[in-house]
């Protein structure tokens, strides 16, 4: 049964809890807990719109140099798009 990014989250804070108490009662120490937060919805629509507002002057840079190499007909929106989709492939 899949749960809600919310429920997960929720799940691993309990986990972390109950490891902390476990800690104290037996008198072992754990430095650090690694575990991958899975993103809202919420969160990760705010990603492109911040994203794009973090590297837009990069951007428009960037398509107006390769406008002028390559004589594409490519639009700056199809172009932001572009490399928006490439940057989350390589971050992945």
């Amino acid at each position: 049964m899949p749960l809600t990014a919310e429920e997960y989250n929720s799940k691993l804070k309990e986990v972390e809890t109950e490891l902390r108490t476990l800690e104290k009662e037996f008198g072992l120490r754990e430095d650090k807990l690694d575990y991958i937060e899975v993103k809202t919805e919420e969160q990760q629509a705010g990603g492109f719109d911040k994203w794009f507002k973090d590297n837009e002057e990069q951007l428009r840079e960037d398509f107006e140099q390769n406008q002028q190499e390559e004589e594409s007909e490519t639009t700056f929106d199809e172009y932001v798009d572009m490399c928006y989709e490439n940057r989350d492939e390589s971050e992945e």
